[in-house]
């Protein structure tokens, strides 16, 4: 995905908006990925790139709070994101 988003980014002036949601099961690794594609798309300046990299992340309030006791504040994946 990375390189995909990279070589259009590199190739076509466009915009490409990335929302990537943060739960309590979100790999750490996401946010390191996340991390060099921004890098990347950074590094690259017109005229050899013309287009935008816009990421943001997503945190539903009381994400970490949803597991699967009973003491959790909502159920596992009640939570959703419309975004």
């Amino acid at each position: 995905l990375i390189d995909a988003l990279l070589s259009v980014l590199y190739a076509k002036q466009i915009h490409i908006r990335l929302l990537v949601s943060r739960w309590e099961y979100t790999p750490r690794e996401l946010f390191s990925s996340m991390q060099m594609l921004s890098d990347a798309a950074e590094a690259c300046l017109p005229p050899l790139c013309r287009g935008k990299l816009e990421l943001k992340v997503f945190e539903v309030p009381g994400w970490q709070n949803m597991t699967n006791t009973t003491a959790s504040t909502w159920p596992s994946y009640t939570r959703v994101n419309h975004g």
